[in-house]
This record gives C-alpha cells, structure tokens and sequence, in this order.
C-alpha cells in the first residue's frame, strides 16, 4: 500500500477523506510539518525565484516518501509548478482536487451579497 502525501494548505474534508482512501488504496495521509504548513500557506509574492525557498518541502519530500506514493499538491501556481515537476522526478503521483463552484447572490435592501462555495468534486492526476 500507499501514502498519500499533502502539500496543501488546509486539511481534507471528511468527502475528500472517504474518496481519497477508497479510489487509491491510501494506507496513510501524511500532512506537512506545522513550520513547512506555514510557509505554504504564506508563499512570497514578491520574490523573483522560488528554488530557495522550496527546498525545505524538496527536503521533507525526499526525506519522507517512497516510489508510488501519492503527493496532492495545490497552492501558489508557480511553487505548484515546480513541486509537482519535483514529484515525477521522485517517482511520486502527484494529485489535485477539482472542485465546483456554485456563486449565489442575495438582494438585501440596497445591499448585493454574493456568496461562494466550493464543492469537492474528484481528485485528478497531473500528467506530464
């Protein structure tokens, strides 16, 4: 069996959970360390490169996976870019989750109140 690995910035849902084990095999989740978590959720937007600043989750990556494990990996477009071209070359899967938006609007008085709601629908797999 196989981890599933999460370079992600929040935690699965209960939905995410059941379909993740039942369609993958998964034998664990394994989630980023509470400092790398941090630093995914705050990805520089000013920085001109991100190699230095991706090598801790390069580090983690290496240090924890295997051939075949899974990695989800969704954040910061270019960080995403770069790990996941990280993955394949770790022999991992890389995953992404698809979601569906549903945007509704309510009239209240003079006020428009949009709300937004994103719904899981599968995971994908990043081809190259």
């Amino acid at each position: 069996m196989v981890d599933l690995y999460i370079l992600f910035s929040h935690e699965l849902t209960d939905k995410q959970n059941k379909q993740i084990y039942k369609n993958y095999g998964i034998k664990d989740i394994i989630y980023l360390p509470g400092e790398l978590i941090k630093k995914w959720k705050n990805i520089p937007v000013d920085e001109k490169s991100l190699v230095e600043f991706l090598d801790p989750f390069k580090s983690w990556i290496g240090e924890n996976t295997r051939v075949g494990d899974y990695i989800l990996i969704q954040g910061e477009s270019g960080a995403t870019y770069q790990m996941v071209n990280f993955a394949f070359k770790c022999d991992l899967i890389p995953l992404h989750a698809t979601t569906k938006r549903v945007n509704r609007e309510i009239k209240n008085g003079e006020e428009i109140i949009t709300e937004r709601k994103f719904e899981h629908v599968i995971f994908r797999r990043y081809e190259r």
